[in-house]
């Protein structure tokens, strides 16, 4: 379109010249150029490749489940954090700080609820009487530890 006239061309008023042209002498040294782009190299078939061109995809294959294992590894340490010292150690420094505000009952108290260690047994008298009998511990002995 023709800004100033608002009019379009006609086919018939563009030349048909190609307005491109190649410079000179540019296909005489085209092939010298690729050639010296691709650098020919030589091609050993696959039956001949050294130990090492064998050996570097399982060495990579194998250097990729090792970083999958240690990549995992740290994942779960970091997510299954254990408790550090420095927390076991904030805990008496909470207490001992805070001291004076704890009652002597609460500590016993809440001592209480935790886990006492190992349970006594418990026995039976027939199996105390048994135990006393065959170990051949008399009776006077039995009665000085009782009172």
């Amino acid at each position: 379109m023709d800004s100033k006239n608002n009019t379009r061309k006609k086919l018939t008023d563009i030349p048909k010249a190609n307005p491109f042209r190649v410079p000179e002498g540019y296909f005489d040294e085209l092939q010298d150029k690729i050639d010296k782009a691709v650098a020919f190299r030589q091609v050993t078939p696959y039956g001949k490749r050294g130990f090492l061109g064998l050996l570097g995809p399982q060495l990579a294959l194998a250097a990729g489940f090792a970083g999958l294992v240690l990549l995992g590894y740290f994942a779960v340490r970091l997510i299954l954090k254990p408790e550090t010292e420095t927390a076991k150690n904030g805990l008496a420094e909470y207490i001992e700080f805070y001291m004076d505000d704890f009652d002597e009952s609460q500590i016993i108290d809440a001592l209480g609820k935790q886990d006492p260690g190992m349970p006594e047994p418990a026995y039976t008298d027939d199996e105390i009487i048994y135990y006393l009998v065959t170990e051949d511990i008399d009776e006077i002995t039995i009665m000085e530890e009782l009172q």
